[in-house]
């Protein structure tokens, strides 16, 4: 619960370090949906992985991070779970329902509309058998083998002999096979035992293929991969049959790939790789290191020293150079040469001439070119579509999302400036930020040394500095080197006004024309003047602002008494402890209780309260026991309310507290927002916020809601605009509660001139894109 605070002696840096989420981004599929995944510890060094599903386009966590294991079934938007008893069922990521029961030890892949499916029948032995893609069981688990449907066949064994079965779940092709593979092309491998070949057969179960081979794959396009003994090599080699049984590519590779659409191969020999078309002719001199990138008219070759992209029949479209490829889903080429980027279409026609980023994302409609601090967004026209800022982008984890609705950036800890009425963002390339000050300068840090900054990001100074003060009355406290003997006393120029080797020790910033500090090799403090000259110098281990002229002083002993701007006492007393002057006023406190001295020392409000606050345009809090009421100068109280807790006035206002509800009274007692929340803050332009349900709002002070009750943490309004954090970040909202800077930051700074200062962790956002 928050504290309510009676002096405040400082003011709190306005930032909060957050804990981030630990659930990371896996697959993510072009149904809209994306597998996630958390991490957890067991025990005893070791950690387990659960999976959960986040639909992109809301970004809801459809299903929980609390499965062994989710995958896409390969039918519209099914996806198979695994419970922690290691049971699976089929989920409908549209409707967000089961469609089956978890019943399953295993779910394939969906083929043809069926997915094969497993049950254990005893503790050694598991059955098979299929469902359709409403979750309907419509072949029997009675099978102890059985394989995915190709052409309406499925391979089957019930414990011997392998045969093929109708989605009916009628015998096609009797059990006399020991392997049989996917009907494709209306063929389907087999082989009669661990003895003979490989062949292929037909679905009225002749042979097409006669058994010739060591290994055989399905066909694909009337071509299929196999091995024969090659007695040059004494070993298995790949080539290439077609569906009447001829070998139009030898077995003479390594490894060899299906047909492709412009009816070329590309083999493996000898770790390199090439191209080969259905006569067995090799088409390219250039072998490629890299395992080739097929598009859908072309083939991305590479080896250590260049790339290029050949056509499906063998043709250069870009000539092998020094340069980096990459491909896009629909064909077209990202070229990159040293710095610079092109981006080339299927034809070899470059559609973008030269240009910079550090990445490029090809999607079917959009290019988008990731810089360091933003994202722009194009057309295939080269027409600009949308501009992203987001400083210190992490560009190899920033994705465009498959529907290309969306794209999500990554980025690395950043600081920046935001301007909350145009919404542009400046970068700025720093380790740390501090506030702003009154004239709208701040302190940044870089690689252990600190600088000067205006609110526009300008840099003011053409050093930097081993460590400096804030400006305050126009004047700060620099130090170049750690190694320097003095620190300088400089103006908004940056000129000198005086060094000193107690300079070095500032303890305090200048307030009414004085600031002090640690007089070098002594316990004394002294007191200087704007041209940094010594006014005064007096034994203390620490001392107040000046305010009102008056001083106080904390001896060495742990004594407090006040002094004026010259140093000299107002009175011969030593006091427990002290608080500023302000009204005219000063709260000591002596034998245990709290009193009020004026300007000469003389005590007008015997010390007899248990707290007090200071003064405030002639009224203070004090607390008499547990009772907390409000009195002025001559030590009378102001009304008859008694309260269990509350605050410091301040600017008119007070927060107050019976029991377990607080609200807000004026500086006459008077109730302002009455006694009914969990939590008020003092009034700021007009509004207050204030907690109920766990849940913080703004009422205005009439007590009627302004800004809905949705927040976790907030911060007084200052010049339009607040803090707020959800769910352990930070935004910013204007007093009509528009959400102006989004809920990413770790910490934030005040306002000056509308900009403030942001800094967010390192993490991502999805943004929509136009």
């Amino acid at each position: 619960m928050k504290q309510l605070l009676l002096l405040l002696i400082g003011v709190a840096a306005q930032t909060c370090q957050l804990a981030r989420s630990q659930v990371m981004t896996g697959v993510k599929y072009d149904n809209g949906y994306t597998i996630i995944y958390e991490s957890r510890s067991t025990g005893a060094g070791r950690t387990i992985s659960y999976y959960g599903l986040k639909e992109e386009k809301t970004g809801n966590i459809i299903l929980p991070v609390s499965y062994l294991a989710i995958t896409y079934s390969g039918q519209d938007k099914l996806f198979v779970t695994e419970n922690s008893v290691n049971r699976m069922s089929l989920y409908n990521a549209a409707t967000r329902q089961p469609v089956t029961e978890p019943d399953y030890k295993s779910i394939s892949f969906f083929s043809e509309g069926l997915a094969v499916v497993s049950k254990d029948s005893s503790y050694t032995v598991k059955l098979y058998g299929a469902i359709n893609a409403s979750g309907k069981l419509v072949i029997p688990v009675e099978y102890r083998s059985l394989g995915q449907c190709g052409e309406g066949l499925m391979a089957f064994s019930k414990g011997g002999n392998v045969g093929f079965i109708n989605t009916k779940n009628e015998v096609v092709i009797p059990p006399t096979y020991q392997y049989a593979g996917v009907f494709s092309n209306g063929l389907a491998f087999v082989k009669l035992s661990t003895d003979t070949l490989y062949g292929y057969i037909n679905k009225k179960n002749e042979w097409a293929i006669k058994p010739a081979f060591q290994q055989a794959q399905k066909f694909t396009k009337g071509y299929a991969t196999v091995t024969q003994k090659n007695g040059l090599y004494n070993r298995n080699m790949y080539g290439v049959v077609n569906t009447k049984g001829v070998m139009v590519v030898p077995a003479r590779y390594d490894y060899i790939t299906t047909r492709n659409a412009g009816g070329t191969f590309v083999y493996t020999k000898n770790s390199k790789y090439g191209i080969v078309d259905s006569t067995g002719k090799e088409f390219t001199s250039f072998l490629a290191t890299h395992y080739p990138t097929y598009t859908k008219d072309n083939i991305i070759f590479s080896n250590d020293t260049a790339s290029g992209v050949l056509t499906l029949k063998g043709q250069w479209l870009i000539k092998p150079e020094k340069q980096f490829i990459n491909a896009s889903r629909d064909g077209f080429f990202h070229v990159k040469k040293g710095v610079n980027n092109t981006i080339i279409n299927p034809k070899g026609q470059v559609i973008f001439p030269s240009f910079l980023a550090n990445k490029v994302i090809m999607g079917k409609k959009r290019v988008i070119l990731v810089h360091a601090n933003e994202v722009e967004v194009f057309d295939y026209n080269k027409k600009l579509l949308q501009t992203i800022a987001q400083p210190n982008i992490q560009d190899a984890y920033t994705t465009l999302h498959l529907a290309e609705d969306s794209i999500k950036i990554s980025y690395n800890k950043s600081i920046a400036l935001y301007n909350l009425v145009n919404d542009k963002t400046i970068p700025l390339d720093l380790d740390e930020m501090y506030n702003f000050t009154d004239d709208g300068t701040f302190i940044g840090k870089k690689n252990g040394y600190y600088d000067y900054y205006d609110y526009t990001g300008k840099r003011l100074s053409s050093k930097n500095y081993y460590t400096l003060s804030q400006f305050s009355a126009g004047l700060a406290i620099v130090q170049a080197s750690m190694y320097d003997t003095e620190a300088s006393l400089v103006d908004k120029q940056f000129n000198v006004i005086k060094k000193s080797a107690s300079f070095k020790n500032l303890k305090g910033l200048y307030s009414e024309g004085l600031a002090r500090v640690q007089v070098a090799g002594t316990a004394n403090l002294a007191f200087i003047n704007k041209k940094g000259i010594e006014v005064f110098q007096v034994p203390a281990a620490d001392a107040g602002d000046c305010t009102e002229g008056i001083i106080w002083i904390k001896n060495n002993a742990g004594r407090y008494m006040f002094i004026d701007t010259g140093g000299k006492a107002i009175n011969q007393q030593y006091y427990e402890e002290a608080r500023n002057f302000s009204d005219g006023l000063g709260c000591v406190k002596t034998g245990g209780k709290w009193g009020v001295i004026n300007k000469s020392g003389e005590m007008i409000i015997p010390a007899q309260y248990t707290n007090i606050s200071s003064f405030s345009q002639g009224i203070c809090m004090v607390a008499n026991g547990n009772d907390f009421y409000l009195i002025n100068k001559k030590g009378e109280r102001v009304d008859n309310n008694t309260y269990t807790e509350a605050g410091a006035p301040q600017n008119g206002y007070a927060q107050v507290k019976k029991g377990d509800k607080m609200g807000i009274i004026d500086y006459s007692g008077k109730v302002i927002i009455p006694l009914e929340y969990t939590y008020t803050y003092l009034p700021s332009e007009g509004l207050s916020w204030v907690e109920k349900e766990k849940k913080i709002g703004a009422v205005d002070l009439q007590n009627k809601t302004v800004i809905a009750f949705r927040y976790d943490n907030v911060q007084p309004f200052k010049d339009g605009y607040a803090h707020v954090a959800s769910d352990k970040k930070w935004g910013v909202v204007n007093k009509a509660g528009k959400l102006l800077l989004p809920f990413e930051f770790e910490s934030l700074s005040n306002v000056y001139k509308n900009m403030m200062l942001g800094v967010k962790a390192a993490g991502s956002r999805v943004y929509a894109l136009k």
